[in-house]
């Protein structure tokens, strides 16, 4: 698993070609989840 969190001025979402969220200044998190995740690495990644 890994977590990315960014500081963003602005963020835009795009699914398709069609915004689906965006925001102003706010953090954006990046999480990609992998078979061999256990619920143990969820716990720690929201804590």
């Amino acid at each position: 698993m890994k977590l990315v969190v960014q500081r963003v001025l602005d963020a835009t979402l795009k699914i398709n070609n069609n915004i689906t969220a965006q925001i102003k200044n706010g953090l954006v998190c990046f999480i990609g989840f992998t078979e061999g995740d256990k619920n143990k690495d969820y716990t720690k990644a929201i804590s």
